[in-house]
């Protein structure tokens, strides 16, 4: 069993383009280091979280003042407790509100950066000019940020007009897989003339 493994992990070493190992390389290396730097860094202090969190509240108040025939929404940074395995949780969230009426709170995991990071990480990790690197990095980054906030205003939409099932389905499942389409379709666009067999990342 060992050394079927073993032949295995060599076939598939032998067989795979350097371009390829090499990327899949790359990506694990930067994918570990923000893991690192998050949890160290960057998870306590909300240095990234926060503001993008607030923004993300305040952006889905203003897309649902602005084009929805729905009207006084607002959105306030708030302190939440919440009790999970057990054990009682500080959480500091996006409180989306309509006429003062708590509607929907977004927490740091719903404020889309680990899809931004994910994002950024492929197309740091992918061979192409710096140039068109940092023209992808900043308008994928300003879509995924965008299609977040529809994301945000369609789950209240969801939440306020329809079947709480529906809410839940769209919330866990549909908007999700909808987000993960857009930045696939991002990096297609960005990899559809790069050709691989010559490049070494």
């Amino acid at each position: 069993m060992k050394n079927s493994i073993v032949h295995y992990y060599h076939s598939f070493i032998n067989e795979t383009p350097a371009t390829i190992r090499a990327f899949l390389r790359n990506a694990l290396v930067v994918f570990a280091v923000w893991k690192v730097v998050y949890l160290v860094f960057l998870f306590d202090n909300r240095f990234l979280d926060k503001p993008l969190t607030d923004h993300v509240g305040e952006g889905t108040a203003w897309a649902l003042n602005l084009f929805t025939t729905e009207k006084g929404f607002s959105s306030t940074s708030e302190i939440k407790e919440s009790i999970f395995e057990g054990q009682i949780q500080i959480l500091e969230v996006a409180q989306v509100r309509q006429h003062g009426k708590p509607i929907i709170l977004i927490a740091d995991p719903c404020n889309g950066l680990e899809l931004i990071v994910l994002y950024i990480g492929f197309i740091v990790c992918f061979p192409a000019s710096y140039l068109k690197k940092g023209v992808y990095i900043v308008l994928g980054t300003l879509i995924i940020y965008w299609a977040n906030i529809i994301r945000c205003s369609g789950l209240i939409y969801i939440k306020l007009h329809y079947h709480y099932d529906l809410f839940q389905f769209a919330h866990h499942y549909g908007f999700k897989i909808t987000l993960y389409g857009i930045i696939f379709m991002i990096w297609m666009l960005f990899t559809k003339n790069i050709k691989l067999k010559n490049v070494v990342i």
